[in-house]
């Protein structure tokens, strides 16, 4: 199998740096050749729009959520005709993605495992328009409530998964003055 390995290092709130040789190795051990993708967070989705993907096996993501919605967006936009599937390393901080696909959140080698034994889903995509720019989504769209605890989680990913419960938390306990407005039907 041959693969481009898109890998997020800063993922995990640096955590994943740590981990791509390993990965890199488990995937070679299982006879996946890798060509790893240096990834820039602020172009990633232009980044993975213009990858020659015709030529490949496969498209890994090690990251989180937030590198599999680029990495989504850009793989969608891209020309090539012959697009590889899609395989997730759980190297994030919620990984709730991951876990939707069964996987079990930070394991990334029991992802490797799947990955290599060619196991593979169907999965739906949505399309959202902002601002007159469409967007695809994989996981969720979430506005107010989620994307508050979204926003305030992103602060807390030293926390690791439980980020997101005390994110939740902290919004319910103290809601933001902007929830708390009136409107008129």
């Amino acid at each position: 199998m041959r693969a481009i390995l898109i890998y997020n290092h800063f993922a995990g709130n640096g955590r994943a740096k740590e981990l791509q040789h390993r990965c890199e190795q488990l995937l070679s051990a299982r006879g996946c050749g890798v060509n790893p993708v240096a990834v820039n967070r602020l172009r990633l989705s232009e980044q993975v729009g213009s990858l020659q993907l015709n030529n490949y096996d496969a498209l890994l993501i090690a990251g989180g959520d937030g590198t599999i919605y680029e990495t989504v967006n850009g793989y969608l936009a891209n020309p090539s005709e012959n697009k590889p599937p899609i395989g997730v390393i759980p190297v994030g901080t919620g990984n709730s993605f991951a876990r939707d696909l069964g996987l079990e959140s930070g394991n990334w080698k029991q992802a490797i495992e799947v990955i290599a034994d060619g196991k593979t889903k169907m999965v739906d995509v949505g399309l959202f328009e902002e601002n007159g720019r469409s967007r695809y989504f994989a996981n969720i769209l979430g506005m107010g409530f989620v994307a508050d605890v979204a926003k305030k989680a992103a602060g807390l990913k030293w926390m690791g998964n439980f980020a997101y419960t005390a994110a939740s938390l902290q919004r319910i306990i103290y809601p933001s003055r902007s929830s708390l407005g009136r409107f008129q039907l």
